[in-house]
């Protein structure tokens, strides 16, 4: 579906240089609209949008995605608007294997041969092309990591430890974090290096010093009342969040490799989080996986903050199968986060302890002031990120206890140790961590959590078998009591023989391992789904507890797709989808470069989707909802099975230059949307059926041919439930709208853009055409059949910078000749009807659309630069800089009484624009509402007669300006009062008050030049019937020839 050009929106380019806009709808899934990019216009996109994600894969990427040369991330838009990497940023930060020559380098990463690297957005569709031409290359995105914001340290048992002689003493605990402030009383920084482009290896954020403190904080500075839990250990600081406490994946993991191989660190804290985990190894798990493997350190990981349960989402890097990923809990061993596992994609035990994180006391960086702070030393902190840094330290505490054990045995001995508490097994892992109790064992299991993952149909007739080693690091033997229990999707246990241990006693022998087999089996009446427990090794000194998940996987369709070109031949790369028509969720079908494509999922009804080419001739598009049964499913795609679409035209000499064809799931949950391009050499053919669930588009654009700028523009379209049996687009002059359009000069602008957007009951499509500006020419657009046209003009200047845009809102057209014109003088403000409203005593104000054209919804113009003011009984409440691309807006918490209140605009544009600056005041009074109201904001509006395409007036002569005055949509509909309109023909140094004739919401006023005018400024004073009034003034509002 393509985005209504007049909403709020938000657009990413893709790594392919293809550009996805977003807009969000009240109560319903986002539109979004896909535009390729240069010379991209034959590749076809799959679009899937559900309530919380939105991903667009091109075609091409299929086969490079499928090779794992590419990360999944860059076209998950979701992530890329959340992680700040949309459009209002001009590059997309990236890490590469084998970097191509037009990316920018930046860090070279000392792990796994990675180059950190950014890419300019006007240049990405030239840097894929090189990427794609380089088979050795990769590419991952560079996702954001961010800062995961007294009785602590006994809560967990580190005085026990203490008392033992264990403080951490000659362990070394690497912080990479936000830096740590080795002048503060708590603390002393063996050794630093900054990760990050800010100039200090210090901490001017706070956070990082806070972590270090709840590790290794001496106390000195409250007399030992804010001691951390190893306060001998040594603490290395890698700064790898920048001075906002944000950070990048490729600084990440720069830091974790000089933690690990150069500062030697025995434990690495990671308070920080990013939620961008996906079924693929990353850079990140791989650099954790790996160094942990190679030398021997423990990462200890903030499994990430959730307010709110969202089973199997598990922060980076926590989310790494060597991490010990870390959740919180308040003081009382109540849980502070919703984060829960297992991990979604494989039912990995994540996260696996927990550690307070509620109000935790700790150093405090000078000069910084995040978090509540108590004093000048120290500050409150809570999150998953507070709790780590307990877990980091009883790690160095079992580290002292047994020198020489790598971190995968001390994540055992934490775990094994940890106390159960009464909360779900998924969100405690192995239970809370207790550092007395992890130095005082001598045993502890390997695996340190225990997972089972039966397929289908393993899950349900066949044993699985896992193993649990016992080490003992005592000089006596210890003798186990075993017992396993587990709960399934609905809180019962697993029947009788479904889970069985090979013998209910163990014996370590001193120094020495013993092991136990713990089998799973699919007996009568074990339910499918997610069984959650431990395995419990009870021995004198306490309890070795293993965090246990089984996922027993239902009665399961393997589904194998076929895909055969229109010449008979296979597929070797294609990516279909398969959608569950009841839930909405996606799998993919991952093909195997021999014409299939397989995919496993649960029985159910399913969209099934995808598209692949004939050779340069052909793109052939398929969807269908199947019903798929346990066991083997064929779903075939057989391009020699589709119906051709024909695009026609009765227009003699017209050459099709555009065609978009969309096959889509329109039913509930969700939407999905199959984009198929052609033109007058490539050809597109569809999979017919009538199946309402499903729904199609199809729109053409036309031209003449061999016209260097064509005199016309043909966009014809269609939309209808099911795909027809004959999918066909036949263009006919007399069924459409020949809009005569002029696209006037606006500052700087040589070239325009214009998006044009179809929107029918049945489905929304976009297109492009680029114009001179400025320049006339006819646009035929599809009349009537419950059809709606929006568009949008971007303007560009010489060298393709964008320096305006300008709306059209939706509206259906007739038959037959009409006209049209794009920034037609006078331009002016218009209020944005996505602000400018009171809710209670909360009043919200935004720049307007400031550069919006008569004919137009809306316009912002990128090059001026002004004051957005909003004032109270005279009072200046707030002011924002309006500079470019910005648009700001203002937020006040107001006093409930009435009041009068000014809200100011004032913008000026470089360069002999018409306008060139732009004054408007508003004034209305405000009180207390008990829902949200819109602000009771007026403009008038002016359409000057017989301007030319520079909207100039012939000065010899009089003219006539229509006026009418509009509203603030959905404000109070008070009638307008009054108005009265100025000239002005030197700039706005004098003014001349004009006649009108008419009302004061609609007339017209004559303008009469004085002889040698350049220019005509117009003044206009409305006011209401309540007494809310607008001033504007537009110097130079048009030219005089």
């Amino acid at each position: 579906a393509a985005a209504a050009p007049g909403g709020v929106s938000r657009s990413v380019t893709l790594v392919t240089g293809d550009r996805v806009a977003v807009t969000a709808r009240d109560g319903r899934a986002p539109l979004v609209d896909v535009e390729p990019g240069p010379g991209r216009e034959r590749i076809g996109f799959s679009v899937h949008v559900t309530e919380d994600a939105i991903t667009v894969t091109p075609m091409d990427a299929v086969p490079l995605l499928a090779e794992g040369r590419l990360d999944r991330r860059l076209f998950e838009v979701h992530r890329l608007l959340a992680s700040g990497y949309g459009d209002e940023r001009d590059d997309l930060p990236l890490i590469a294997a084998r970097p191509v020559g037009a990316l920018k380098a930046g860090r070279t990463i000392a792990a796994g041969g990675l180059t950190a690297v950014r890419a300019d957005k006007d240049g990405l569709s030239e840097a894929w092309r090189e990427f794609v031409g380089a088979p050795s290359a990769r590419l991952w995105l560079d996702g954001k990591v961010r800062a995961s914001l007294d009785g602590s340290v006994p809560q967990i048992g580190a005085p026990a430890a203490w008392e033992a002689g264990l403080t951490g003493e000659g362990v070394t605990v690497a912080v990479l974090d936000s830096g740590v402030d080795g002048e503060h009383p708590d603390l002393e920084v063996a050794e630093a290096a900054n990760f990050t482009p800010t100039a200090s290896a210090g901490d001017a954020f706070g956070h990082g010093t806070h972590v270090a403190s709840v590790i290794a904080g001496s106390g000195a500075a409250s007399g030992g009342t804010y001691r951390g839990v190893a306060p001998d250990a040594r603490i290395v600081s890698g700064k790898v969040l920048d001075d906002t406490g944000q950070g990048r994946e490729s600084w990440l993991i720069a830091g974790m490799t000089w933690a690990a191989e150069e500062a030697k660190a025995d434990v690495v804290n990671l308070s920080m989080s990013c939620f961008c985990d996906s079924p693929a190894v990353d850079p990140v798990e791989e650099a954790v996986n790996r160094l942990s493997e190679e030398t021997g350190t423990l990462f200890v990981a903030a499994a990430g903050d959730l307010s709110w349960p969202y089973p199997g989402v598990i922060a980076l890097p926590a989310a790494a199968e060597s991490a010990l990923a870390v959740s919180s809990v308040d003081r009382q061993d109540r849980l502070a986060s919703m984060v829960q596992g297992p991990r979604m994609w494989d039912n990995l035990i994540k996260p696996e302890i927990l550690a307070p994180g509620v109000g935790v006391v700790a150093a405090r960086a000078g000069g910084t002031s995040v978090g509540a702070p108590v004093d000048g030393s120290y500050t409150r902190l809570s999150g998953t990120s507070v709790a780590t840094p307990h877990v980091a330290g009883a790690a160095a505490l079992v580290a002292q206890r047994h020198p020489g054990w790598d971190g995968a045995r001390i994540k055992s001995m934490l775990m094994g140790s940890a106390k159960r508490l009464p909360v779900a097994a998924g969100a405690q892992g192995a239970g809370r961590v207790d550092a007395g109790a992890a130095v005082a064992r001598g045993v502890a299991a390997s695996p340190s959590s225990l997972h089972v993952d039966a397929k289908w149909p393993d899950s349900g007739t066949s044993e699985v078998r896992r193993t649990v080693t016992y080490a003992n690091a005592s000089d006596a033997p210890v003798e186990l009591a075993l017992e396993i229990g587990l709960e399934g999707p609905d809180g019962a246990p697993p029947p009788d023989g479904a889970v069985s241990l090979d013998a209910p006693r163990v014996t370590v022998p001193a120094n020495g391992e013993a092991t136990a087999v713990v089998a799973f089996r699919g007996v009568d009446g074990v339910a499918a789904g997610v069984y959650q427990g431990t395995l419990t090794a009870n021995g004198a000194d306490g309890a070795v507890v293993t965090p246990v998940v089984a996922y027993m996987e239902p009665p399961t369709s393997v589904v194998t797709v076929t895909g055969t070109d229109r010449d008979g031949k296979p597929v070797p790369y294609f990516w279909p989808t398969l959608t569950n028509m009841e839930t909405g969720r996606s799998y993919d079908a991952l093909p195997n470069g021999d014409g299939t494509a397989t995919a496993r999922v649960p029985v159910g009804t399913y969209d099934v989707a995808g598209q692949f080419a004939t050779g340069s001739s052909w793109t052939s598009g398929f969807r269908k909802v199947y019903a798929l049964e346990a066991g083997a499913n064929a779903v075939p795609m057989d391009a020699r099975r589709t119906t051709p679409v024909e695009f026609t035209n009765d227009t003699a000499g017209a050459e099709l230059t555009g065609a978009t064809v969309t096959l889509n799931r329109v039913a509930e949950p969700g939407y999905s949307i199959m984009y198929l391009y052609g033109d007058a050499r490539r050809r597109v053919s569809v999979q017919t059926g009538a199946d309402g669930r499903l729904g199609y588009t199809a729109l053409a654009t036309w031209e003449k041919a061999g016209a260097e700028t064509s005199p016309y523009v043909f966009h014809d379209f269609r939309a209808e439930r099911g795909i027809p049996d004959d999918p066909s687009l036949r263009t006919r002059r007399a069924d459409m709208a020949g809009i005569r359009t002029s696209v006037r000069a606006f500052g700087g602008a040589e070239s325009g853009s214009l998006r044009s957007y179809a929107t029918a009951a049945d489905g929304t499509l976009a297109t492009n055409v680029t114009r001179p500006v400025p320049g006339d020419f006819t646009l035929y657009l599809r009349a009537g059949g419950g059809i709606a046209w929006s568009r949008e003009l971007r303007l560009n200047d010489g060298s393709g910078e964008n320096v305006a845009r300008m709306h059209k809102g939706e509206r259906s057209y007739r038959p037959g000749p009409q006209a049209d014109a794009w920034n037609a003088a006078v331009l002016g403000p218009v209020p944005a009807d996505w602000s400018n409203r009171r809710d209670g005593n909360v009043l919200e104000v935004a720049s307007s659309c400031a550069a919006t054209g008569a004919l137009e919804s809306c316009g912002r113009a990128f090059t001026g630069t002004g004051t957005l003011t909003l004032a109270r009984d005279g009072a200046v409440l707030a002011e924002k800089e309006i500079d470019g691309w910005d648009t700001p807006d203002i937020e006040a918490t107001v006093p409930a009484g009435a009041a009068a209140y000014t809200l100011r605009e004032s913008i000026a544009w470089p360069g002999g624009s018409v306008p060139a600056r732009q004054d408007t005041v508003w004034t209305f009074r405000s009180a207390e509402t008990e829902a949200a109201a819109k602000l009771p904001l007026l403009v008038a509006r002016f359409l000057p007669a017989g301007l030319d395409e520079r909207n100039r007036a012939p000065g010899d002569r009089a003219t006539l300006v229509p006026y009418w005055v509009e509203r603030l949509p959905g404000a109070a509909a008070v009638p307008v009062a009054s108005i009265t309109v100025e000239a002005s023909f030197d700039d706005g140094a004098t003014w001349r008050e004009l006649r009108a004739a008419g009302g004061a919401a609609l007339g017209v006023v004559r303008v009469d030049p004085p002889d040698g005018a350049k220019f005509v400024s117009l003044r206009a004073t409305v006011r209401d019937r309540d007494g809310n009034a607008v001033t504007q003034t537009v110097v130079r509002a048009y030219g005089l020839s």
